[in-house]
């Protein structure tokens, strides 16, 4: 089973619509909602719902989608071993803190893995976020 969370960003970050979602199954979609603005920047983020430390598999999978970022605008996919990330950046939306800010709010909300444990999180995921 895998968890599915996104963030969809239609008219611009500072003055369009943000569309913040999750969805769970074998291969969940996006729902899709209509919008009269064009998308402009997105972030996907699946993992395998057993995953023990979701927040971290998220945060290593921005800092590595970061990495290959270029500055053409194009989404950019990577797959990792337990999770994949999909990203497309627009100014206002591109810095690993705010792509990683939605996507982990949703996970927390979400996934049973990070529901279990306390809600302190460490070091290093607080000064990410």
């Amino acid at each position: 089973m895998e968890l599915l969370v996104y963030v969809r960003n239609h008219g611009g970050r500072r003055e369009g619509t943000k569309y913040v979602g999750a969805s769970v199954g074998d291969s969940p979609g996006i729902e899709t909602l209509g919008s009269r603005a064009p998308l402009t920047s997105s972030a996907e983020f699946r993992i395998d719902a057993a995953v023990e430390d979701p927040i971290a598999e998220l945060m290593d999978a921005v800092e590595q989608v970061f990495a290959m970022l270029g500055g053409s605008g194009r989404p950019v996919y990577v797959t990792r071993p337990h999770s994949a990330i999909r990203v497309q950046v627009e100014p206002g939306f591109d810095t690993p803190t705010e792509v990683a800010r939605d996507l982990a709010e949703m996970l927390a909300m979400c996934s049973p893995k990070v529901s279990a444990r306390p809600r302190i999180a460490s070091p290093a995921h607080a000064a990410a976020l």
